[in-house]
């Protein structure tokens, strides 16, 4: 192994490795192209093992030129992804999002973008498409991987070459274990750090020192490159976000692509020579350059547009092969070929000085996006898309918190309390201002996905959650009883509790059942049915209304607000505003008759109530459709909703305002002397 001969079937594997992350990520039906990184670790593997044994068998390896090499070929066109990024971001951004840009790079600077992600919400987060250097996770793996690898190759080939393959061999099979262990405990760490990954990378590894030893048919050769291939493709087509990734699965695609380079190790075979077609070895030229651009270019196609149509999309990939193209021949080659930096000691200069210019201009930009007044232009879009009343939110301890003209105290019940969930949390900055302005002093007893019944839990609780349900509800209604109070009032998303999660919400990730609620310990997520549900629901509601009853307290109910049909209302409607010429709107969504279908389980349990003289059913479903189309109207002056079940404060006040004047009005008029 004097000489690494040029692979163009190598170039091949890596496009479709990055055709099969683009396609993922423009969603464009390979669910699971995300595999294609795997694919780039086992090749990056094989590249950077034979380069160091060939130095070494040589007699001239050197660790500065091994990190030379890596800077040529990593830093220059990466940092020129960054810097325009950050760059666009400035024009694009609001403060929040352009905070996180600047962290994420900050962190991608400095080698630990994985690290940054790992601790943030994750590859498959529902937010994660809007993260702009999420994909440079995997590069910071490769460079951590760079790091230790060449001083562990050199250490094992000094004690004697023999070395080579028991030690990649054992670290490989402890670092595969550990990711299965860790994807089914902590997917995301699993995911997203080295330990965990550094298998694929030693797969490579493996390759490159047993390749010479390498004898194979010609017909045994094409059967296991085909078979290579194939495993990578049917990867792609098969898996999907919802498996537990990367663990046991990653073995399909790590083989596939250890099994197509080593078969082509003595020559091309069919799907060898399919892979050194031209077209696809231009692509993966291009790739690293093409991984670094599509990325960016589509989240910021998400900040700009509310849907990514044909066009759209067309346009976006078009520009990101065209900045792929114009990257590697005008960053990319000039750098590797030494065409600049001719000298070592340049080149580490230059890695110096662009790393610290990369975290100073991040530095920058994350001071920037604290400078007051820089969210003036964004400023009510940023208040809908993120004010969830958390506020309001009871702490672990269940303690309530204070709301309405002030603080109760231990010796004066409040006049009211306010139980609920995050549809609660939403409308609980309008309640205390209306409280406030009627007199009124309450409790609030508030937790997203909670059930405000005692005795009640959601299906998909763990232990823990159960608990806390179980003793919290508890307490809150000991409380009510112990302290006098005379009114209470029930907000909730009763839909989910016993037809569970819209369908919407299915599609984007949520278990259909998981928010469906039981009594009973034994119950599972998979023996659970809405009948269930709906029963117990009846049961418990019924049960707690007549013990407040007994005891002359006034329970007021509201029945859900509607749903909508789109998970990001209110950031969508702030595109429309910023970006008229991308972006149209549909004023209403969501028609009467639909609401009504959702809420039909909730209204078989109110119906089956019977009768109670102290319950007051509010039903805010006419202030919602009170227009001539008879459609919800998600938006007017501002959004009305945050997502597809939430208000904002906006739409609390223009919906719900005038409802809890009422409620409060009465409560109040019931207290004066």
């Amino acid at each position: 192994m004097s000489n690494i001969a040029y692979r163009p079937d190598i170039d091949g594997l890596r496009a479709v490795a990055v055709l099969g992350v683009v396609l993922f990520h423009a969603d464009l039906g390979f669910r699971g192209g995300y595999v294609g990184v795997d694919v780039f670790f086992v090749i990056s593997g094989f590249l950077i093992t034979s380069i160091i044994l060939r130095d070494l068998e040589r007699g001239d390896f050197s660790l500065a030129n091994f990190w030379v090499r890596r800077i040529r070929r990593i830093l220059p066109a990466l940092a020129a992804m960054v810097l325009c990024v950050l760059g666009a971001g400035l024009w694009l951004l609001d403060s929040e999002d352009l905070r996180l840009l600047a962290e994420s790079a900050i962190a991608q600077s400095v080698m630990g973008a994985n690290f940054y992600f790992a601790a943030d919400d994750g590859y498959f987060a529902q937010e994660a498409e809007m993260k702009l250097l999420l994909h440079t996770w995997s590069l910071a793996v490769e460079e951590q991987f760079y790091l230790l690898f060449p001083l562990l190759t050199l250490g094992c080939f000094r004690a004697g070459r023999r070395w080579l393959l028991p030690v990649f061999g054992g670290l490989l099979a402890a670092s595969l274990l550990l990711s299965i262990l860790m994807t089914d405990s902590h997917q995301k760490l699993a995911f997203l750090w080295l330990p965990f990954r550094a298998w694929e990378l030693l797969a490579g590894a493996l390759l490159s020192v047993k390749q010479r030893d390498l004898r194979w048919r010609g017909d045994v050769r094409e059967l296991l490159s085909a078979a290579g291939l194939g495993l990578i493709v049917l990867s792609m087509l098969v898996f999907d976000e919802s498996l537990p990734f990367p663990g046991a699965y990653a073995v399909v695609p790590v083989l596939g692509a250890v099994l197509v380079m080593g078969a082509n190790t003595q020559g091309l075979t069919w799907s060898g020579r399919l892979l050194a077609w031209r077209p696809m070895v231009f692509v993966g030229l291009i790739s690293y350059s093409l991984y670094l651009w599509h990325w960016p270019l589509l989240v910021f196609g998400n900040y700009v547009l509310i849907e990514r149509d044909g066009v759209a999309l067309a346009a976006i990939l078009a520009l990101s092969f065209g900045m792929s193209v114009l990257s590697w021949k005008f960053i990319e080659n000039p750098f590797r070929r030494k065409t600049v930096l001719k000298t070592r000691k340049s080149a580490f200069a230059f890695g110096g000085a662009v790393t610290a210019g990369l975290l100073v201009a991040a530095v920058g930009v994350l001071g920037y996006s604290k400078r007051p007044g820089l969210d003036d232009r964004f400023a009510i879009y940023r208040e809908d898309i993120d004010w969830r009343g958390r506020e309001f939110s009871m702490g672990e301890d269940g303690e309530p918190v204070p709301i309405g003209a002030e603080a109760s105290t231990a010796n004066a019940p409040p006049d009211f309390v306010f139980w609920g969930d995050s549809h609660a949390l939403a409308i609980s900055d309008m309640v205390d201002r209306k409280a406030a302005e009627a007199g009124l002093r309450g409790e609030a007893y508030l937790e997203g996905g909670s059930t405000p019944i005692p005795g009640l839990w959601r299906v998909d609780s763990t232990p823990k959650e159960r608990a806390w349900a179980l003793e919290t509800n508890a307490a809150t209604l000991t409380g009510i009883f112990e302290r006098g109070v005379s009114d209470v009032i029930l907000v909730k998303r009763w839909s989910v509790s016993c037809s569970g999660q819209s369908q919407l919400r299915v599609e984007l990730g949520k278990s259909p059942k998981g928010t469906l609620v039981t009594d009973d310990p034994k119950m599972s997520l998979d023996r659970i049915t809405e009948s269930h549900a709906e029963a117990v629901l009846e049961e418990h509601l019924r049960g707690m209304i007549v013990t407040l009853e007994d005891a002359g307290v006034r329970v007021w109910l509201l029945k859900q607000v509607p749903e909508t049909d789109n998970y990001h209302t209110a950031r969508h409607f702030s595109y429309t505003f910023r970006y008229p010429l991308f972006n149209s709107m549909e004023r209403y969504t969501t028609t009467r008759a639909e609401h009504e279908k959702r809420q039909a389980c909730f209204e078989s349990v109110l119906k089956n109530l019977g009768d109670h003289p102290n319950l007051t059913v509010i039903d805010p479903t006419l202030a919602f459709f009170d227009n001539s189309e008879g459609r919800l109207e998600i938006y007017s002056e501002r959004s009305h909703y945050r997502d597809d079940n939430h208000l904002t404060r906006y739409g609390a006040e223009k919906y719900l305002g005038p409802i809890f004047e009422e409620v409060f009005a009465e409560i109040a008029a019931d207290k004066t002397p």
